[in-house]
């Protein structure tokens, strides 16, 4: 039995997808090669023979760039790609990553992190190594590598606003102010209306008295005049005047 198999493809099903992304993107100005060693395209920068050589290269001697974009005719070393999936969240991967990097840029050499996709923006991926390499265009336009919670990101640079789109929101915003406000408006209106209707209706209410009522009779709030005189006449017809009855029943009322 042999010691050893091929491997049936290179490139992973997601590494495999990215790479015709890319020959897509970039396919046609330059030349793109995959799993790479690092140790091939970086090396310590100290004698072969020194421990300080055996101490560096033994840091790189195990790892890979995914993918690695040269010049078509020199195959000088232009970009190198990493392709994040979710390994890179692993605490170990955020160490290796970050190291990579650290490296990448002590010798200016561009190091880019894409997240796996799905589905990838082809120019959008043209103009990140466009970016990267220093070969410009105006559509899409990145800032440099950041890190974040042990992964490097690659980020979109914050948009350029123009006049125009800055006098477009200011009226857009005027409108919904307008339109909040005539809302505002209507609701309150509305709520004063409604609040006079039960009004009226409470007055209605009170005012609906029940006709037995109207029936009983109404008390009078005048005191009655005990200051009125009376006249009576005595048994010799003697007229008596007195404002309270007199005790002598024999007296007759004046006429």
């Amino acid at each position: 039995m042999a010691n050893y198999q091929k491997i049936a493809k290179l490139f992973t099903k997601a590494e495999n997808r990215f790479f015709h992304v890319l020959e897509e993107a970039v396919g046609n100005e330059y030349r793109i090669y995959g799993k790479i060693r690092i140790a091939d395209a970086i090396k310590p920068n100290y004698s072969e023979r020194t421990s300080e050589w055996h101490t560096y290269f033994n840091k790189i001697k195990a790892k890979h760039f995914d993918f690695v974009l040269c010049d078509k005719e020199t195959n000088e070393i232009l970009c190198v790609i990493e392709l994040n999936d979710r390994t890179h969240f692993q605490k170990a991967r955020g160490e290796r990553d970050r190291f990579i990097d650290e490296v990448c840029r002590e010798i200016k050499l561009p190091l880019l992190f894409i997240t796996n996709k799905n589905q990838y923006n082809t120019r959008e991926v043209k103009n990140i190594i466009y970016n990267a390499i220093g070969k410009k265009e105006d559509e899409f336009e990145f800032t440099g590598i950041k890190l974040e919670k042990d992964r490097i990101i690659y980020r979109k640079k914050t948009k350029k606003i123009k006049p125009i789109e800055v006098i477009g929101w200011a009226g857009k915003t005027f409108m919904v102010l307008v339109f909040l406000t005539v809302a505002a408006g209507i609701a309150e209106c509305s709520r004063s209306v409604s609040e006079s209707s039960k009004k009226l209706r409470e007055r209605m209410q009170t005012l609906n008295i029940s006709p037995q009522t109207y029936k009983k009779p109404l008390q009078s709030n005048k005191t009655e005049n005990t200051n009125k005189i009376h006249c009576w006449l005595d048994e010799n017809g003697k007229t008596v005047y007195s404002n309270v009855e007199p005790i002598n029943k024999n007296l007759m009322p004046c006429e």
